[in-house]
């Protein structure tokens, strides 16, 4: 980590990247999207994310998708790509990608191992955003199966490894979901022009987690010369994009810094960090892309009972911290 220069912090436990592995149920029937399988041996299965943490209860009727399905399609073979409730217009953007798109992925990679076999995914109903992600990461070989209102029974039903993601464990296809986008994203777009260096993902539009100051970092972020990025009104073509030449990415953590999958190989990301919240997912995720990574803690400081997440940065700290990255990144260019 010292010769990548990064930054070990708190992140000192040892880390296995998990393996890819694809269970297989007999004779299964699948209700509604939400990942409600039937087995006639094992009963009802699983009716949640993580088995033991069942959050569908919390977030809509259970009844609704025990109720009988108005129609039922008998096939093959079948996969499970999402488990939990799936709300368009709500989906946070990391776990859309690191759990829907490489479950979509790995079942492609069975599809093409099995090439007499037709394979049905088992996806729900996309808000515009998620279709135009999926269209652009081109899953082949495999057929899809909105569920929405039905069921399907199957003989062989598929539960690919990456919807049964544990907390803060990086599924190691994300990085082949990202590096594809990237690549189909650059063929759409060949003749672009040049793109940021530096790219700063701001989080002034989210609700939860608040950088209270961060007004004032996105004003000398812009000083420094970086883009600010807030990809809520962009297509998603023009979000890969914004990030396709960028030498250098900061951002508080959260979902937007997903984005890093579309910078160039060897690319450094400076994640900052609250003094209460402080998870090693994208510096993981920057492993397994290959790119440099940093990351900045603020300082504990006092928490405000009305908004407990909420933080100021220690600005002046921050970019003291930054500087030297910058005069490193002004030095290989010049």
């Amino acid at each position: 980590m010292y010769a990548a220069r990064g930054l070990a912090k708190r992140f000192l436990r040892t880390y296995e990247v998990p393996s890819l592995e694809m269970a297989v149920l007999r004779d299964a029937q699948a209700v509604g999207h939400a990942g409600l399988v039937v087995s006639p041996m094992l009963g009802v299965l699983d009716e949640s994310w993580f088995a033991a943490n069942v959050k569908i209860p919390r977030m809509t009727p259970l009844n609704r998708l025990l109720q009988a399905p108005r129609e039922e399609q008998s096939v093959e073979c079948a996969a499970v790509t999402w488990v939990g409730t799936f709300e368009p217009h709500k989906i946070n953007h990391y776990h859309f990608h690191a759990e829907h798109l490489t479950a979509l992925l790995q079942v492609e990679a069975f599809a093409a191992a099995k090439p007499d076999l037709q394979v049905e995914a088992l996806v729900p109903s996309y808000g515009p955003k998620q279709a135009e992600i999926v269209e652009l990461l081109g899953i082949e070989g495999v057929h899809s199966f909105r569920t929405r209102g039905s069921g399907i029974r199957a003989r062989e039903l598929l539960f690919p490894s990456a919807v049964r993601q544990l907390p803060r464990v990086v599924e190691p296809l994300l990085a082949s979901v990202l590096q594809r986008i990237r690549a189909n994203a650059a063929a759409r777009r060949p003749h672009a022009g040049q793109g940021p260096r530096i790219v700063y993902v701001s989080r002034l539009d989210s609700g939860i987690r608040r950088m209270r100051n961060e007004a004032d970092l996105v004003a000398r972020m812009r000083a420094l010369g970086a883009e600010i990025f807030l990809g809520r009104n962009l297509s998603y073509l023009d979000q890969v994009l914004a990030f396709r030449d960028a030498k250098l990415v900061i951002g508080p953590h959260g979902a937007g810094l997903t984005n890093i999958g579309f910078a160039p190989p060897g690319a450094l990301t400076v994640e900052i960090f609250s003094s209460n919240f402080c998870v090693e997912i994208f510096a993981r995720l920057a492993g397994l892309l290959g790119h440099r990574y940093r990351c900045f803690t603020q300082p504990v400081a006092a928490v405000d009972p009305d908004d407990p997440t909420s933080w100021d940065l220690d600005v002046e700290a921050f970019l003291a911290f930054l500087d030297p990255i910058l005069n490193e990144l002004y030095a290989t260019e010049h």
